[in-house]
C-alpha cells in the first residue's frame, strides 16, 4: 500500500474513510504489526476503534497516514523529512515505531543487563540515583505512585546501562532528563538501545570528561546572532548574560524547562531526524525571536538573565512550529559542518597550545643548569631532582 497526498486529502471526509485508507487488506494488518512488539496492535486497534483519528486535526491524519506508509515501505529517508515538518510524528503511538527505525538500532536484538553489585559500585551510580529520585515532575501526573518508582528505577537501570557498556561515556546532569523520555515513549528495553545510539551521535560531546567543548559549542550562539541581528548579540554582550541560561536547553534538548510533554515529544521528533547541533540552532532562532523584548530590557547581566532563563517556561509565548522551520533555515545559512566544527576545531587546537606552553619552563631547566654549573652551583644530580619534581607538579595540575 503507498498513500498518495490526494487519498489521503480524501479520508479527511470521515474517519471510516481515513481508516479504510489505513488498512485496506490483511496484508497491510500483518505489515503493521510486525514493524514492531505488541506496542503496534495496541496503535491498530486504536486506528480500528478511531480513537486516534478522533483526536488528530484533518492534517495531523493526513500526516498519520503518511507516516504509517513510510512505515510500511521502510522508507526512512521519508520518515526524516516529515519529522521535521509540523506536528512531527504525531503521537507516541507511532514514536514507538519510527525513532528505533530513524536510529537504525536492532530493537529485536538483546543487551546483558547489568550485574547489580557492579553497578551500584559504578563511579556515576550515586550521582545518577540522586537525579531520578529529584525527576519527579518529569513524569505524568496521573502515574500512580507505584508505577513511577518502577520506571523511576527502571530509568536508573536504562542509564547505567549505557554508561558500562561505553566506559568513555561521562554523565552529566541533565542525562537522564532525556533518558526519561526515551523510557516513557519507548519502554526501557526500546529505548536502552535508541540512548544508546544517540549518546554516540547527537549527545557525544556533553559526555566527554569535562564540560569544556560543551561550553565551546554554546559559544556558536551568539556568534550566529551576530550574524543576523548584531544590535541584539551587542546588546547581550554588553550585558555580560554569557551562555549559562540555555544550557540546560541545548544539553536536555529542552526536555528539562518544559512543561507540555507533547512539545517534548515533537521537539524530540526534530533532533532525531536534524543534525546533532540543531539544539544550538533552535536555541538562536528562540532568541531572535524574542529579540524585540529584550532589547526593552535593562541592559544588566541580571534582569537579562532572569528574562531568557524563563523564556522558554512560557510555552504559550514560543512559537514552536514557526521557530523550527527558522532553525531549519539558520543551519542551511550556516552549516554546522564548517560553522560549528569549525569553531570547536579552533578551540581544541588553542588549548592543546595552552597547554603545551605550560611545559616550556622544561625546556629552559637545561639552560638554566648549564649557566649555574659554571658556577659550580649545581651538580647533576640536583638537576634530575628539580627536573623531576617540576614535571610531576604540571603533570598533576594540568
Amino acid at each position: 500500500m503507498s498513500l498518495s497526498v490526494n487519498e489521503c486529502e480524501t479520508s479527511k471526509d470521515s474517519n471510516d474513510e481515513f481508516v479504510t485508507a489505513l488498512s485496506d487488506n490483511d496484508e497491510t494488518y500483518r505489515d503493521i504489526v510486525s514493524l514492531d512488539t505488541s506496542c503496534n496492535e495496541d496503535l491498530f486497534q486504536d486506528i480500528e476503534s478511531d480513537t486516534i483519528v478522533e483526536e488528530c486535526s484533518s492534517d495531523e491524519r493526513i500526516k498519520f497516514a503518511l507516516i504509517v506508509d513510510c512505515l510500511l515501505r521502510n522508507d526512512v529517508k521519508s520518515l526524516r523529512s516529515l519529522g521535521k515538518e509540523r506536528a512531527g510524528f504525531v503521537c507516541d503511538r507511532l514514536r514507538r515505531m519510527v525513532w528505533p527505525k530513524i536510529c537504525k538500532v536492532d530493537v529485536i536484538a538483546s543487551s546483558p543487563r547489568p550485574d547489580t553489585q557492579k553497578m551500584e559500585q559504578h563511579p556515576f551510580y550515586t550521582q545518577v540515583t540522586l537525579d531520578v529520585n529529584r525527576s519527579l515532575k518529569r513524569f505524568p501526573p496521573s502515574i500512580a505512585e507505584q508505577h513511577r518508582l518502577a520506571m523511576q528505577q527502571q530509568l536508573v537501570n536504562l542509564i547505567m546501562r549505557v554508561l558500562m557498556q561505553n566506559p568513555s561515556f561521562h554523565y552529566y546532569q541533565g542525562y537522564h532528563d532525556i533518558c526519561i523520555t526515551f523510557l516513557l515513549v519507548l519502554g526501557e528495553e526500546t529505548a536502552f538501545h535508541v540512548v544508546n545510539a544517540i549518546s554516540k551521535s547527537h549527545l557525544h560531546l556533553f559526555m566527554e570528561k569535562t564540560m569544556e567543548s560543551t561550553a565551546h559549542l554554546l559559544e556558536v550562539i551568539p556568534i550566529i546572532i551576530k550574524q543576523e541581528n548584531e544590535r541584539l548579540a551587542d546588546f547581550l554582550e554588553a550585558s555580560g548574560v554569557g551562555n549559562i541560561f540555555c544550557l540546560s536547553w541545548v544539553i536536555t534538548w529542552f526536555s528539562h524547562v518544559l512543561k507540555n510533554y507533547q512539545t517534548v515529544g515533537r521537539l524530540f521528533d526534530l533532533f532525531l531526524v536534524s543534525d546533532e547541533y540543531m539544539s544550538i540552532y533552535l536555541t538562536s532562532s528562540i532568541i531572535l525571536f524574542k529579540s524585540n523584548e529584550i532589547m526593552k530590557l535593562n541592559c544588566d547581566l541580571a534582569t537579562v538573565h532572569h528574562y531568557l532563563s524563563r523564556t522558554v517556561e512560557s510555552e504559550e509565548s514560543i512559537p514552536f512550529e514557526e521557530l523550527i522551520i527558522e532553525a531549519q533555515h539558520l543551519l542551511m545559512k550556516y552549516p554546522s559542518q564548517y560553522f560549528v566544527e569549525n569553531h570547536l576545531k579552533t578551540k581544541k587546537e588553542e588549548q592543546s597550545l595552552q597547554k603545551f606552553s605550560v611545559f616550556r619552563p622544561l625546556m629552559n631547566v637545561k639552560n638554566l643548569f648549564r649557566k649555574a654549573s659554571s658556577f659550580g652551583f649545581i651538580s647533576l644530580a640536583f638537576f634530575v631532582v628539580i627536573s623531576a619534581s617540576l614535571f610531576q607538579f604540571l603533570r598533576s595540575k594540568y
